[in-house]
């Protein structure tokens, strides 16, 4: 079972390793976003419209969501948008390594290219389809 996070980035990527074109931050808020609600089904976080508040910090047990619960900042009356700016500091982080858990899930393949001849470029190209044409298929019931 995919977990949120690595659902956003296969929706967002295309089959040739690219991601569809949309403002950067958006992708990384979606990442932060998605890693915050998975604490949340763990019962990690505790959340209302506007707050959030960390109810156990004690390891899950998968690095990314543990490195993104230490990013939480310890506060009162800690704002979603606080929390998610916080956490989105190592966004890119944690969308290289949500692409590298795909690939060793079989779902993508890390692809080493060279830009302009010289520089070292790493792709994840999509080899099996399924995963994201099920998520598709899901959204497009709900």
């Amino acid at each position: 079972m995919l977990k949120l996070s690595e659902e956003i980035v296969l929706l967002a990527l295309n089959k040739d390793g690219t991601f569809a074109p949309s403002p950067e931050e958006s992708l990384q808020l979606a990442i932060t976003g998605a890693l915050l609600t998975e604490l949340a089904f763990l019962k990690r976080v505790d959340t209302d419209q506007n707050f959030l508040k960390v109810a156990d910090r004690s390891d899950t047990g998968d690095f990314v969501l543990n490195e993104t619960l230490k990013l939480i900042p310890n506060e009162q009356n800690l704002s979603i948008a606080r929390a998610l700016s916080a956490c989105s500091v190592k966004a890119d982080e944690f969308m290289r390594l949500t692409l590298e858990s795909l690939a060793v899930k079989g779902i993508l393949r890390k692809h080493e290219e060279k830009f302009l001849w010289v520089i070292d470029e790493q792709r994840f190209k999509v080899e099996d389809e399924r995963p994201a044409d099920e998520i598709r298929e899901r959204i497009r019931r709900i």
